[in-house]
């Protein structure tokens, strides 16, 4: 299983091997000082050191935050996640890496190299004592081993694959959202097999006896977020539409030209690319890249209806499938490419990738010196969440 994931990085593949090695420097260049607090930051450190004073079972901060990172702050200390931050920022950058290789063409992918080193919100979430590093991680694991699963048809992958799926709401709370649709996901695609029943059994067991065995959980968030906005508060729908779309224009385009413009132009290219990869899907079946932008788009508007963020918060939480929808649009401009005979429709579209791998590496640049400029003035970082505005 690790020989098959290595065995991609090879001497005739050493732009690879530069790629993870520049996407390290960088990590550490952006985190000289130390990792980043924020208010939700200190909620994780304050629910380890409850772990660490009362038994367990008895931890109140479980029904704010999902347990996994006050745990992993408890076990490795807080000093040492930044270390836990670094090998999931690397697992992120490795995964992506794995997946260029379906882009055959040779200056595409290098592009996506590009943008994937200089991607502004894989930094951004590896800059911060948050879950999202491990959150991502994990999720990509599954996606590579559902990949390896759908390749070779073996169930040990499947297996681990809904192992690690089944991890994420206890990372994050948004895990939800895509437990779901995957499982749902899974069984289209491979029919109501009884290797599946256990494990959606045992993750649906799971998520109920966390239900219980910590009072609150997702009941708890039902009660706050989803119950209110179901009986007609739609307030919290319409800000996070400007919060999150602003988010997604972000991707796209400098901040400073941020606009009614940019936002629907975001919005019309992640659609598209959801039209075109779910048409790949369906044409090439047993492929779980080509479902993401679908999953994407269930997630997009699901966390939107239900958790009320200011614009900082919402990069953050779309984040999570920045490499994904990347990958996406390169790989159908990949396709394009092939299939058109215009030279001037193909030179083209060579240059918007051109300009949008030229977009990220000035992007993240920028952000570095101004990250750098924040920290240099300050020893022990501890920032406030409208800090988060150097990212943009």
């Amino acid at each position: 299983m690790i020989e098959n994931f290595f065995s991609y990085f090879n001497k005739k593949n050493s732009d690879y091997f530069l790629s993870l090695f520049l996407s390290g420097i960088l990590f550490w260049v952006v985190n000289f000082f130390g990792l980043g607090y924020t208010y939700d930051s200190h909620l994780y450190v304050e629910i380890a050191d409850e772990i660490n004073s009362i038994n367990f079972f008895l931890v109140q901060g479980f029904n704010i935050k999902p347990p996994v990172f006050p745990i992993f702050i408890f076990l490795f200390g807080e000093e040492n996640i930044i270390w836990i931050n670094f090998f999931s920022y690397l697992c992120i950058q490795s995964i992506g890496v794995y997946f260029s290789h379906i882009i055959k063409d040779r200056l595409i992918r290098y592009s996506f190299l590009i943008i994937l080193i200089f991607a502004t919100p894989h930094l951004l979430i590896n800059s911060f004592l948050w879950t999202e590093p491990i959150f991502l991680a994990v999720m990509l694991l599954s996606f590579y081993f559902l990949d390896r699963f759908y390749r070779t048809n073996q169930l040990k992958f499947l297996i681990t694959a809904i192992i690690l799926l089944s991890i994420l709401p206890f990372i994050r709370f948004a895990g939800i959202f895509l437990i779901f649709p995957l499982l749902g996901f899974l069984i289209l695609t491979n029919g109501i097999k009884r290797i599946l029943i256990v494990p959606i059994l045992v993750i649906l067991l799971l998520i109920i006896g966390w239900m219980f065995l910590f009072q609150e959980g997702f009941w708890g968030r039902w009660e706050r977020f989803i119950h209110p906005y179901l009986t007609g508060r739609l307030i919290p729908f319409e800000s996070n539409l400007f919060s999150y779309t602003k988010a997604l224009s972000s991707w796209f385009f400098p901040y400073s030209i941020d606009s009614f413009f940019t936002r629907l132009t975001s919005v019309v290219i992640v659609l598209i690319v959801v039209i075109k990869s779910t048409k790949t899907y369906f044409k090439l079946k047993r492929n779980i890249l080509f479902f993401s932008p679908l999953l994407f788009l269930i997630y997009f508007f699901l966390i939107m209806s239900v958790f009320k963020v200011e614009y900082y918060a919402a990069e953050r939480y779309l984040s999570i499938f920045y490499l994904l929808i990347i990958l996406n649009i390169l790989i159908q401009i990949d396709n394009f490419i092939k299939s058109s005979e215009s030279f001037y429709f193909k030179r083209v579209a060579y240059f918007c990738v051109f300009a949008f791998s030229i977009y990220s590496f000035l992007r993240t640049i920028k952000n570095v010196f101004f990250w750098y400029d924040l920290r240099s003035g300050s020893g022990k970082l501890e920032i406030l969440d409208n800090a988060l505005a150097l990212f943009n």
